[in-house]
This record gives structure tokens, C-alpha cells and sequence, in this order.
């Protein structure tokens, strides 16, 4: 795993969706992405990559009506060989990449879920790449995707690699001065890269755990509509987790065993 999510690191985990067309959104992640079913009823599925740990939650809703909240999940894979073997998949599957691009810390690729929702797939750089980031944002860059090399490396796929973690999740927000403090607060992150309309923050330094942006406006939240249901959040440390648990609590509510809490837009958090 990531060293910028593990021991102190306090960083997204896992994300919940609602879904209008279940056993659409059920085959992409199942057979496009190749996520491991987990559990899967007449209104709710969830999947891993590694077959333990939930990354992933579609609630079936009855409406079309979006939160305009979430611009993506980001999945990190583990190597350049699992994103190749992924891309390729994709592909071959008949989906749809949207994008790609080299930004020097990292290497992604952009698609879109059936019902919309944005996801990255990538891998990173080495640390250097970004440890003087935040000192020279110029070096955060949108280079070409080399995507025949890529496609030269695939070898056939077996399912997603089960070292598949969430990276980061990026955000619509309405006021990036109140995310941004909000994220200081109460997570302990710090900026490492901002722009007139974007917030690129962590905790250990990470290039970004958590993104907020206002390129578009969003609703105001419902936890009823398509979209983001919730994120969860995690952190191994134990002395690293009392202390978020203690910031958090003027904000926070417990309910079976887990706590909850809302960012300024309303949407929600699970620790």
C-alpha cells in the first residue's frame, strides 16, 4: 500500500453512491472495472478490491435528480502493469475513456460510471515528484497520456489488482475559503496546491488525499438523490485517530459504533 495512506495518513477509504439502475452500475464496476461483489440485494450492492475491505457502496434510489457534489473517485492502483492490464480491459470492454494525462506526480486516466459519477484510475510517481510541490505548483503538470505504451505493457486482465486503494476524491464545492478551512480544522490537512479554483490538500503531504474546486456549482446536497451518498474516512495511527476524533467532536455524531459529521456543503463523512 501507498505510503501516504497508511499509519498517520487520514485519508478517504471507501465511497458511497446512489444509483438509479442498479444492475447496470453493478455490471461496470463488477465486469468493466473488475471490483470483487461483495454483498449485492434487490437495492444495494457493495465490492472490494482485495475481498475484505468495502471501497465501494451503490444504494438504489427511485429518482433522477443529482447531487452535484462529487467530480471523482480516484482509484490508485498499485503498478504501471495493473493500470495497463485495467486500460486495456476497458477497452476491449467497449467502454469509453474520457481522458488521460501525465501530471508529473502521477499518471491517470479519466472515464465516467453509466450514471455519470467521475472516476480516475491512476498511479504515482515517485515522492520526489511532489514533496516540493506545494514550493513550485509549476511543476504540477497536464502532459500527454503515453497511452501505446501502455497498451504495449497489458497483459491479459484477472480482475482489478486487489492492492487498489482510493487515493483521493475531488469535490464541487460552493465557498473554497470555507472547505478549505474546514479541512484544516477539523482533518489537519494542508494545502499543497491551490488555484484560483481549486484546493488540492492532505495530510503527510500526500499530493492530495482531498480536492475542492467551484468549476461548477453544486446543489444543495440531499442525501436522497443520485450521486454521493457519503465518504468514509480512515486513519490507522491510534494517537493520529484520537486526535481527529477529539477536533471533530463539536461536529460529530455516533451511531453503531461509527462516527459522522458533514462538511460545509452538507456532505457527509464516516470515521
Amino acid at each position: 500500500m501507498s505510503l501516504y495512506h497508511r499509519n498517520k495518513a487520514i485519508y478517504p477509504n471507501s465511497i458511497a453512491l446512489n444509483v438509479y439502475d442498479l444492475t447496470k452500475m453493478v455490471h461496470f464496476y463488477k465486469s468493466v472495472l473488475g471490483f470483487r461483489l461483495i454483498e449485492k440485494t434487490e437495492t444495494y450492492a457493495s465490492f472490494s478490491t482485495n475481498g475484505k475491505a468495502i471501497i465501494l457502496e451503490l444504494y438504489k434510489v427511485d429518482t433522477l435528480k443529482n447531487n452535484i457534489a462529487l467530480y471523482h473517485v480516484a482509484f490508485l492502483l498499485d503498478s504501471k502493469q495493473a493500470l495497463a492490464n485495467l486500460f486495456k480491459h476497458i477497452l476491449t470492454s467497449g467502454y469509453s475513456i474520457t481522458g488521460g494525462a501525465d501530471h508529473t506526480v502521477s499518471e491517470a486516466l479519466y472515464l465516467e460510471d453509466p450514471e455519470g459519477n467521475g472516476i480516475e484510475l491512476y498511479i504515482d510517481t515517485t515522492p520526489d515528484a511532489w514533496e516540493t510541490i506545494k514550493e513550485h505548483p509549476e511543476r504540477l503538470q497536464n502532459l500527454p497520456f503515453p497511452y501505446e505504451s501502455y497498451l504495449m505493457l497489458a497483459k491479459p486482465f484477472l480482475g482489478i489488482d486487489p492492492n487498489t486503494i482510493i487515493g483521493h476524491i475531488h469535490l464541487h464545492v460552493n465557498d473554497l475559503k470555507a472547505s478549505v478551512s474546514f479541512l484544516k480544522a477539523y482533518l489537519g490537512y494542508e494545502v499543497i496546491v491551490n488555484l484560483p479554483t481549486a484546493y488540492f490538500m492532505s495530510s503527510q503531504r500526500y499530493h492530495h488525499h482531498i480536492a475542492v474546486n467551484t468549476w461548477r456549482r453544486p446543489t444543495t446536497f440531499k442525501p436522497s438523490l443520485l450521486g454521493l451518498r457519503y465518504i468514509g474516512l480512515h486513519v490507522t495511527d491510534k494517537p493520529t485517530k484520537e486526535a481527529l476524533i477529539s477536533r471533530l467532536s463539536p461536529i460529530v455524531t455516533k451511531k453503531d459504533s461509527k462516527l459522522y459529521f458533514k462538511n460545509p456543503d452538507g456532505y457527509p463523512f464516516v470515521l
